[in-house]
């Protein structure tokens, strides 16, 4: 069907999944954004044609079929009727039921086909006896996994119990003063009052957009709903109002849900009818009693955790709200009683969900914590014995048999680790048998290799790991060994197809170990993820084969890293069809992503001389008000001396490296704090190639970079010319041939100039504490650069965005492969959603070191 999505709401994510949902359920969607912001009906003749205007364009440019409105205030009847007669079913959804119904809604219900509120039986019983012939649906918010997934992080926790709301109006007032009581550590998200004085120091800010990894660091989520009788004496008051006690199913909920935040609210009318897994109070005691509770017991902590996240995958997603609305409209209308109206959201429970959840499956034998939540298998049974045939040959190869599976701890010797194996066939399933591994546990399935000394062999191996989600990596990988020499490794969350490696070798010795191993690198939470690490070897067979020596290793997957140690040598392989340029080899080596809908490529490029005219500017956001995310004046400052700390150990000697590649460093900073900066920056200053800026506010930001890069345009005379923009933060480094590299790209690929965004995956992390380097590869890093020419699109720099969010930006993304790093991210302590990978550790002498920190004296 083709549908036409009208209007937005604040909460942008839901719309934006909503249509998300459509299309991946094989619609065609036309969108129109809102023309204002007012809940307050416009019933202005001027306006309404206007409206009409619009959906005539729409409505000529394709042939719709239904209509669904997220604005009620907007579209009158007489537009919604012109539809109508066009044979297009109409929809209207009221998220703020019944708070609006005498602003807005109750001049507009009666023109559609159908109705959804977000209230349970006592709206649609009212809405029944006001509009005689309207039996709406009750339809709660939704969301969707890429905008709020599983950030559960109580460990770096920034507070105890967190709460998203507004108390900036007479009718919510109420909030700040029980949040600013509980003896708790809170942080408050949030409006407050004009000049409103923040006695209890819980304010943290106003959280615009989705922002999972804030929501994911509270211990414990408060819901607080809206109460209408806090309504009275203010302009949403009507006769009627008091017979509702509170909203049915704020957003909030389903947002924290996403996140795997347990969340705590009060008893109200409907709050045993939300989800499972909220924990009701019915006391301000006894909310301080449920919370300490909880704070106390972390692994009932983490159970709720899991149970939210189960919640939101089945009932609250925009997946299921979408089957339920193909199911109204190709369903006949049926007569539906009031209890099924309120309930019908329910039966679609997990209907064409975002695959994030684990398969559950029952193992034999499970006991105590590892068995409460054990998954189970679709069409399965909890306890359910498993048939273990007896071990056969794969035809040619090695036996794979179940007494070559071990397993244990690489951290503590001592460690038992429960191991559970499964015959199919030919082939050999193994995996650990607890739901939460710990860090170091394994299990590996370990083969003899009887060969001539001297000789060569290829040995291949098919391996498959069938869980794939790449919303929870760093958990669990497998690894490929032979003789202790760690080959191959692979995160199981990122692929679930199978991987045909083949290793190119000289056997050193008559008897060689190939082992096949499941490794945990965290810390796992209590989701079965023993199972969900699973791994199946489905041949192994090893030949001879003329080899000069050394370890030559390939796989077929996209995500299997190659570690250096492994390679003969580290020149590119041969070019890829399938991304249009050439493979490193070593460290990430395949590292190629699934293509997508936008056009993006995975290139190693050398760093040849330029051929087209480029400039590069690099812009850091020292500090902006906007971007400060809590703390007094006084705090500001004491950041800002360690960030001048770091800026110029850490930040500027890669710039200065490169600064003759450079046009112009651009360092935005609150205008009250420039008399601060290290000396170096005056210094730079004085040049001209360092620029102070500032920005107010975002807006004001975006447009002083747009400046900027007119700026850097301004003399270019060729047309293809293009002007690179870095973004760096002041405590990070840059490779110095950085520049040099992002600019030899644009010349080997001369489809960049027409604009998108560059990233280099592979880089290091430096523990600030330890000095520990570890390798990172991080696709969607934030160390991008955006290319901008007279074809490009300015607006989109690589500033515009949240780099986590990168591969969701409708424009080209250039992912670069290199074979040394080209970055290096700083975890230290007043970095606060930054944390140290557990990466492979990286060993360098002082060259290498200083390939990144070492000053080099300019002069200046």
């Amino acid at each position: 069907m083709n549908w036409l999505i009208y209007g937005d709401i604040l909460d942008r994510h839901v719309v934006d999944s909503f249509c998300d949902a459509l299309e991946e359920s094989g619609h065609v969607v036309t969108r129109l954004p809102s023309l204002q912001r007012s809940h307050r009906y416009l019933a202005d003749c001027d306006f309404q044609r206007d409206i009409l205007a619009r959906l005539e364009v729409s409505l000529r440019d394709a042939e719709i079929d239904v209509l669904f409105n997220f604005r009620a205030s907007e579209l009158g009847p007489a537009a919604v009727e012109s539809v109508r007669d066009r044979g297009v079913t109409t929809i209207i959804w009221l998220p703020d039921d019944p708070l609006l119904y005498d602003l807005s809604y109750k001049y507009v219900v009666d023109a559609y086909d159908i109705v959804l509120h977000c209230g349970h039986a006592d709206v649609i019983s009212f809405y029944q006896e006001k509009h005689p012939g309207i039996n709406g649906f009750n339809f709660p918010f939704w969301s969707g996994s890429k905008y709020y997934y599983y950030s559960y992080d109580p460990e770096n926790a920034t507070c105890d119990l967190g709460f998203v709301g507004n108390c900036h109006t007479k009718n919510r007032a109420g909030r700040y003063e029980l949040l600013a009581s509980l003896p708790f550590r809170v942080s408050l998200y949030g409006l407050l009052p004009h000049g409103f004085v923040d006695h209890a120091g819980i304010h943290r800010g106003y959280l615009d957009k989705c922002h999972p990894e804030v929501i994911g660091r509270f211990r414990v989520a408060l819901n607080i709903p809206q109460f209408f009788r806090d309504s009275a004496d203010t302009e949403y008051q009507f006769d009627g109002l008091s017979r509702f006690e509170s909203f049915f199913f704020p957003s909030r909920i389903i947002q924290q849900a996403g996140c795997g935040v347990p969340t705590v609210t009060p008893r109200t009318r409907h709050a045993d009818k939300i989800i499972p897994s909220l924990i009701i109070y019915e006391s301000r005691d006894d909310l301080v009693a449920k919370v300490a509770h909880l704070l106390g017991h972390p692994e009932e902590l983490l159970a709720v955790s899991a149970q939210a996240r189960r919640d939101f995958e089945t009932f609250l997603t925009a997946a299921a709200r979408v089957a339920m609305l193909e199911h109204l409209l190709e369903v006949p209308e049926r007569n539906y009683s009031l209890e099924e109206r309120c309930d019908l959201w329910k039966e679609f429970a997990g209907a064409k969900a975002l695959p994030t959840s684990l398969p559950w499956v029952g193992v034999a034998g499970a006991t105590g914590a590892d068995s409460h939540s054990l998954p189970r298998e679709e069409g399965g049974s909890r306890g359910k014995e498993e048939t273990v045939r007896p071990p056969d040959f794969t035809e040619p190869g090695i036996m794979l048999s179940e007494a070559g599976i071990r397993s244990g701890s690489l951290i503590d010797r001592l460690a038992h680790v429960a191991t559970m194996v499964r015959r199919e066939e030919r082939q050999l399933m193994f995996w650990m048998g607890r739901s939460d591994p710990r860090e170091g546990d394994f299990v590996e399935f370990a083969t003899t290799l009887e060969c001539l000394t001297g000789q060569g062999y290829w040995t291949s191996i098919d391996v498959h790991s069938p869980y794939s989600n790449q919303q929870y990596k760093g958990r669990l990988f497998y690894q490929i060994l032979l003789n202790d020499r760690l080959l191959l490794e692979e995160d199981i969350s990122d692929w679930d197809e199978a991987n045909s490696v083949v290793i190119r070798w000289r056997a050193a010795q008559p008897t060689n170990e190939l082992s096949i191993r499941v490794v945990t690198k965290a810390g796992c939470e209590t989701w079965n993820w023993g199972w969900a690490g699973r791994l199946v070897i489905k041949r192994i067979h090893s030949r001879v084969f003329d080899h000069p020596g050394g370890y030559e290793v390939t796989a077929s997957s996209p995500y299997s890293i190659i570690y250096r140690e492994a390679a003969i040598g580290h020149e590119p392989v041969s070019s890829s069809p399938a991304t249009g340029g050439s493979r490193p080899y070593g460290l990430g080596n395949n590292y190629l992503l699934p293509s997508r809908e936008i056009p993006r490529k995975v290139v190693v490029c050398s760093t040849g001389k330029s051929q087209r005219i480029s400039r590069t500017i690099i812009v850091i956001k020292y500090l902006l008000n906007f971007w400060w995310k809590e703390g007094s004046e006084a705090d500001k400052i004491s950041w800002l001396r360690e960030r001048n700390r770091l800026f110029v150990t850490r930040c500027l000697p890669g710039i200065m490296a490169q600064l003759d590649l450079v046009h112009k460093v651009y360092v935005y900073i609150e205008e009250a704090f420039v008399s601060l900066l290290p000396e170096e920056i005056g210094q730079l200053v004085q040049t001209g190639k360092m620029v102070i800026a500032q920005a107010p506010d975002w807006p004001a930001f975006q447009d002083s970079i747009a400046a900027a890069i007119n700026e850097s345009l301004t003399g270019l005379p060729d047309p293809e010319s293009v002007v690179l923009l870095v973004r760096l933060d002041n405590d990070d480094a840059i490779s110095r041939d950085y520049i040099r590299t992002v600019d030899a790209f644009v010349n080997e690929y001369p489809e960049a100039v027409s604009g998108g965004c560059i990233t280099f995956p592979y880089g290091l992390q430096l523990n600030e504490k330890t000095g520990e380097m570890r390798s990172y590869l991080f696709p969607n890093n934030h160390f991008l650069a955006s290319v901008h020419g007279r074809r490009s699109n300015r607006h989109e720099t690589a500033l515009s965005f949240n780099h986590t969010h990168l591969f969701n930006q409708e424009m080209p993304i250039w992912q670069v492969m290199t074979q040394l790093p080209m970055w290096v991210e700083t975890i230290h302590d007043q970095n606060l959603f930054n944390r140290f990978q557990n990466g492979l550790t990286v060993v360098f002498d002082e060259g290498v070191r200083d390939r990144f920190f070492k000053t080099i004296a300019h002069d200046l």
